[in-house]
Protein backbone atom coordinates (compact mmCIF):
# COMPACT_ATOMS: atom_id res chain seq x y z
CA UNK A 1 0.00 0.00 0.00
CA UNK A 2 1.30 3.49 -0.79
CA UNK A 3 1.83 5.65 1.62
CA UNK A 4 -0.43 8.05 0.07
CA UNK A 5 -3.56 6.39 -0.41
CA UNK A 6 -3.35 5.02 3.22
CA UNK A 7 -3.53 8.19 4.16
CA UNK A 8 -6.17 9.47 1.83
CA UNK A 9 -8.01 5.88 3.50
CA UNK A 10 -7.45 7.13 7.09
CA UNK A 11 -8.74 10.96 6.05
CA UNK A 12 -11.82 9.54 4.26
CA UNK A 13 -12.31 7.27 7.29
CA UNK A 14 -12.01 9.48 10.29
CA UNK A 15 -14.24 12.00 8.09
CA UNK A 16 -16.88 9.63 7.81
CA UNK A 17 -17.06 8.31 11.28
CA UNK A 18 -16.96 12.29 12.48
CA UNK A 19 -20.20 12.85 10.88
CA UNK A 20 -21.69 9.93 11.79
CA UNK A 21 -20.60 10.52 15.71
CA UNK A 22 -21.89 14.51 15.05
CA UNK A 23 -25.25 12.86 14.25
CA UNK A 24 -25.39 11.26 17.56
CA UNK A 25 -23.90 14.70 19.51
CA UNK A 26 -27.48 16.66 17.51
CA UNK A 27 -29.58 14.11 18.79
CA UNK A 28 -28.56 13.69 21.74
CA UNK A 29 -28.84 17.63 22.24
CA UNK A 30 -31.95 17.56 21.25
CA UNK A 31 -33.19 15.18 23.54
CA UNK A 32 -31.57 17.53 25.85
CA UNK A 33 -32.84 20.28 25.12
CA UNK A 34 -36.07 18.69 25.34
CA UNK A 35 -37.29 19.96 28.80
CA UNK A 36 -38.37 18.60 32.65
CA UNK A 37 -41.44 17.16 33.84
CA UNK A 38 -42.91 18.64 37.18
CA UNK A 39 -41.11 16.06 39.19
CA UNK A 40 -37.87 17.69 38.06
CA UNK A 41 -36.67 14.43 35.90
CA UNK A 42 -35.59 14.86 32.64
CA UNK A 43 -38.32 14.15 29.77
CA UNK A 44 -36.04 12.33 27.21
CA UNK A 45 -33.55 10.45 29.87
CA UNK A 46 -34.45 7.08 28.22
CA UNK A 47 -33.91 8.58 24.75
CA UNK A 48 -30.95 10.24 26.43
CA UNK A 49 -29.13 7.11 27.87
CA UNK A 50 -30.27 5.20 24.91
CA UNK A 51 -28.63 7.78 22.41
CA UNK A 52 -25.46 8.11 25.00
CA UNK A 53 -25.32 3.68 24.70
CA UNK A 54 -25.63 3.32 21.08
CA UNK A 55 -22.99 5.94 20.33
CA UNK A 56 -20.09 4.55 22.70
CA UNK A 57 -21.43 0.82 20.95
CA UNK A 58 -20.39 2.53 17.73
CA UNK A 59 -17.13 4.29 19.32
CA UNK A 60 -15.84 0.71 20.17
CA UNK A 61 -16.55 -0.16 16.60
CA UNK A 62 -14.85 2.60 15.17
CA UNK A 63 -11.99 2.11 17.58
CA UNK A 64 -11.82 -2.07 15.74
CA UNK A 65 -11.89 -0.43 12.55
CA UNK A 66 -9.21 1.53 13.41
CA UNK A 67 -7.03 -0.76 14.51
CA UNK A 68 -7.52 -3.07 11.14
CA UNK A 69 -6.77 0.34 8.82
CA UNK A 70 -2.80 -0.04 6.95
CA UNK A 71 -1.52 2.92 7.55
CA UNK A 72 2.40 3.85 6.73
CA UNK A 73 4.46 4.45 9.53
CA UNK A 74 4.52 7.92 8.88
CA UNK A 75 0.33 7.77 9.31
CA UNK A 76 0.98 6.13 12.48
CA UNK A 77 0.85 9.86 14.23
CA UNK A 78 -2.05 9.97 12.98
CA UNK A 79 -4.20 7.22 13.72
CA UNK A 80 -3.21 7.51 17.40
CA UNK A 81 -4.53 11.00 17.20
CA UNK A 82 -7.64 9.50 15.80
CA UNK A 83 -7.61 6.61 18.88
CA UNK A 84 -7.42 9.97 21.32
CA UNK A 85 -10.49 11.54 19.02
CA UNK A 86 -12.82 8.57 19.77
CA UNK A 87 -11.60 8.62 23.58
CA UNK A 88 -13.01 12.35 23.25
CA UNK A 89 -16.09 11.64 22.16
CA UNK A 90 -16.70 8.48 24.40
CA UNK A 91 -16.09 11.11 27.39
CA UNK A 92 -18.41 13.23 26.12
CA UNK A 93 -21.29 10.57 25.29
CA UNK A 94 -20.11 9.06 29.04
CA UNK A 95 -20.47 12.14 31.29
CA UNK A 96 -23.89 13.46 29.18
CA UNK A 97 -25.66 10.01 30.34
CA UNK A 98 -24.22 10.39 33.85
CA UNK A 99 -25.37 13.93 33.60
CA UNK A 100 -28.92 12.61 32.98
CA UNK A 101 -28.69 10.70 35.60
CA UNK A 102 -27.70 12.73 37.86
CA UNK A 103 -28.18 16.55 37.20
CA UNK A 104 -24.41 17.07 38.97
CA UNK A 105 -22.97 20.04 36.88
CA UNK A 106 -19.69 18.78 36.99
CA UNK A 107 -20.73 16.22 34.40
CA UNK A 108 -21.95 18.45 32.46
CA UNK A 109 -18.68 20.76 32.55
CA UNK A 110 -16.65 17.32 31.68
CA UNK A 111 -19.04 16.56 28.75
CA UNK A 112 -18.58 20.30 27.54
CA UNK A 113 -14.93 20.26 27.90
CA UNK A 114 -14.48 16.30 25.83
CA UNK A 115 -17.04 18.43 23.57
CA UNK A 116 -14.96 21.17 22.71
CA UNK A 117 -11.54 18.62 22.73
CA UNK A 118 -13.59 16.74 19.58
CA UNK A 119 -12.80 20.01 17.00
CA UNK A 120 -9.10 20.44 18.38
CA UNK A 121 -8.50 17.01 17.88
CA UNK A 122 -10.01 16.63 14.26
CA UNK A 123 -8.36 19.85 13.09
CA UNK A 124 -4.93 17.92 14.37
CA UNK A 125 -5.45 14.91 12.63
CA UNK A 126 -6.16 16.74 9.15
CA UNK A 127 -2.97 18.60 9.78
CA UNK A 128 -0.98 15.34 10.37
CA UNK A 129 -2.65 14.12 7.40
CA UNK A 130 -1.76 17.45 5.06
CA UNK A 131 -5.92 18.14 4.74
CA UNK A 132 -5.80 21.74 5.37
CA UNK A 133 -8.74 22.05 2.99
CA UNK A 134 -10.75 20.20 0.67
CA UNK A 135 -10.71 19.64 -3.54
CA UNK A 136 -11.93 23.17 -3.72
CA UNK A 137 -9.83 24.98 -2.09
CA UNK A 138 -11.83 25.87 0.93
CA UNK A 139 -10.79 25.34 4.63
CA UNK A 140 -11.72 22.44 5.98
CA UNK A 141 -14.76 22.23 8.58
CA UNK A 142 -16.67 19.95 10.55
CA UNK A 143 -18.36 18.05 9.45
CA UNK A 144 -17.53 18.69 5.79
CA UNK A 145 -20.39 20.07 4.49
CA UNK A 146 -21.57 23.88 4.82
CA UNK A 147 -18.24 25.35 6.75
CA UNK A 148 -19.41 28.56 7.45
CA UNK A 149 -23.42 27.96 8.55
CA UNK A 150 -21.92 24.89 10.44
CA UNK A 151 -19.23 26.56 12.25
CA UNK A 152 -21.68 29.40 13.62
CA UNK A 153 -24.13 26.08 14.30
CA UNK A 154 -21.31 24.42 16.80
CA UNK A 155 -20.87 27.62 17.98
CA UNK A 156 -24.29 28.00 19.06
CA UNK A 157 -24.43 24.18 19.92
CA UNK A 158 -21.44 25.03 22.47
CA UNK A 159 -23.52 27.93 23.54
CA UNK A 160 -26.51 26.19 24.14
CA UNK A 161 -24.86 23.73 26.44
CA UNK A 162 -23.28 26.64 28.78
CA UNK A 163 -26.79 28.17 29.11
CA UNK A 164 -28.07 24.63 29.75
CA UNK A 165 -25.48 24.75 32.90
CA UNK A 166 -26.74 28.31 34.30
CA UNK A 167 -30.55 27.81 33.73
CA UNK A 168 -30.90 24.06 34.88
CA UNK A 169 -30.40 24.68 38.93
CA UNK A 170 -31.91 22.24 41.58
CA UNK A 171 -32.55 21.95 45.24
CA UNK A 172 -32.10 19.90 47.81
CA UNK A 173 -35.21 19.03 49.82
CA UNK A 174 -34.75 19.94 53.15
CA UNK A 175 -36.54 16.99 54.42
CA UNK A 176 -36.33 13.80 51.99
CA UNK A 177 -32.81 15.30 50.57
CA UNK A 178 -33.94 14.77 46.81
CA UNK A 179 -32.77 16.93 44.20
CA UNK A 180 -35.71 18.94 42.25
CA UNK A 181 -35.90 21.76 39.51
CA UNK A 182 -35.97 24.77 41.13
CA UNK A 183 -39.08 26.24 39.20
CA UNK A 184 -40.80 23.69 41.56
CA UNK A 185 -42.30 25.23 44.76
CA UNK A 186 -42.63 21.87 46.62
CA UNK A 187 -40.67 18.93 46.59
CA UNK A 188 -42.25 16.33 44.48
CA UNK A 189 -41.67 13.11 46.31
CA UNK A 190 -42.47 14.36 50.06
CA UNK A 191 -44.47 17.40 49.22
CA UNK A 192 -42.54 19.80 51.79
CA UNK A 193 -42.41 23.44 50.45
CA UNK A 194 -38.94 25.42 50.21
Amino acid sequence: MSEQSGEDELADWIVNRSEHLDDHWQNIMEAEQAGFRSDGSHLQSDKIQNIAAQARNDIRKFRSELAGLEVSQASEAARMKCSTYLDNWDSFFYHMSKYDNSGELEELETATRAYKAVDVMLSGILQTLGLGSVERGEPFGYPQVQQSSTVSTRQVREKEIIREKEVIVKVKCPYCQRLYNEVLEECPRCGAKR
